[in-house]
């Protein structure tokens, strides 16, 4: 669902993912690797053919979907991500489609270094066009496992349609940050996402009064933990709506959390090995937080995952307008996003996306055309915006 639904912004073609997914035996990881890259690589070898034959749109659109598909490629690599020479190689060649296709967007595209510290933060700008008219701007925060490429897909394109310009980032724990540099999640995403805007505030073409950040999954934790502290946002759409990160991916039962939280390991992690063994979502899961985590073992990760929780007077200093979303099917945050809500003193909608309306998984995959509906209705209402004069 999360492959296919990209479908709307060229991030797939229904039949190349059906065809794709259909040739993986199920839990073959090593398939799914095989099978995702080889459809990539033939879209791929399509652009450039296409480009080289002056047919700009369509080599744009091939490109866009060999991106989205190496990136599924590289998914499930996470035995050992750090050695595994595959990681940075479809990473690599998802990144490498996505800055062909980008260069061949509408609008202008540009390749950014965000101060960070002594570091900088890799990522992308997109402006709806080159006027240099200052417009509405949202900022894109990934999620546990997405790439800023990604974002594209999830929002950017949505976005760039209706008059906004469109700022991806990797921050610590995603992308090049966590792949090119070792840099682990942090809970402070403040000292991140304060960075990122601040170079949003230098651009001319960005409106200072109507930056909005967007958290995808996790990232609906990164983007309120910041505006709990940088009041600057005009507005805050969280996808999803989640007060705490710890032990929900993967889910565990109470006694073996009970157990971790206490230091039990040795008890642990024979338990978690037997959970991994048959579950490629379990086993994934502990493997992909392990990286991205920093940490050197799986209890270890659940315990550093607790930093990850708002308190309730974080939730209290939020004073950005805020979307919460909410999956109807989403179990591995359920409640939460009921808990903020009924704890932010800020204007606030939060809306829980159907079964029926095939809007209840989590971040609502496979229902992109609904999200972008519900998040801009709110979004122009709230700011102001009339999306008829948007551009």
């Amino acid at each position: 669902m999360r492959a296919v639904g990209f479908a709307v912004d060229n991030g797939a073609d229904l039949n190349e993912v059906l065809l794709t997914v259909a040739a993986i035996p199920e839990g073959d990881e090593e398939a799914w690797m095989k099978e995702w890259k080889a459809t990539a690589d033939r879209i791929y070898e399509r652009g450039k053919y296409s480009f080289e034959h002056g047919d700009k749109i369509s080599a744009r659109e091939a490109f866009l979907r060999a991106s989205a598909y190496y990136r599924s490629a590289e998914f499930y690599r996470r035995k050992d991500p750090i050695y595994d020479s595959h990681v940075p190689e479809l990473f690599g060649l998802s990144r490498e489609a996505f800055v062909k296709a980008g260069k061949l967007l509408d609008g202008p595209f540009e390749e950014i270094s965000i101060p960070y510290g002594k570091d900088k933060l890799p990522g992308y700008l997109l402006l709806v066009d080159d006027s240099g008219k200052p417009r509405p701007t949202l900022i894109y925060t990934n999620g546990f496992d997405s790439t800023t490429e990604e974002g594209y897909y999830v929002i950017g394109a949505a976005a760039l349609r209706r008059g906004f310009n469109v700022i991806l980032y990797d921050g610590p724990g995603t992308g090049r940050m966590i792949r090119e540099k070792k840099v682990p999640f942090r809970p402070d995403w403040e000292a991140v996402l304060g960075p990122v805007m601040d170079y949003a505030e230098t651009l001319p073409e960005v409106d200072k009064s109507k930056i909005v950040l967007f958290g995808y999954s996790m990232g609906g934790y990164l983007c309120a933990r910041t505006a709990a502290f940088d009041h600057r946002p005009a507005a805050i759409v969280l996808d999803d709506g989640m007060t705490s990160f710890f032990a929900t991916y993967p889910p565990l039962p109470k006694f073996l959390v009970d157990w971790i939280k206490a230091g039990f390991d040795e008890q642990a992690i024979p338990v978690l090995e037997w959970m991994k063994k048959d579950d490629t979502y379990t086993r994934w899961a502990l493997q992909n937080g392990v990286w991205v985590f920093g940490t050197s073992n799986e209890p270890e990760y659940i315990r550093k995952s607790e930093q990850f929780a708002l308190t309730t007077e974080d939730m209290h200093n939020i004073k950005s307008p805020a979307l919460i979303l909410e999956g109807e099917n989403d179990l591995v945050f359920k409640g939460q996003a009921s808990e903020l809500a009924s704890e932010l003193k800020a204007p606030y909608k939060h809306v829980v996306m159907k079964n029926a309306d095939g809007a209840g998984e989590h971040c609502h995959m496979g229902a992109m055309r609904l999200l972008h509906q519900t998040i801009f209705d709110w979004l122009h209402t709230t700011m102001g915006i009339d999306s008829n004069a948007s551009h």
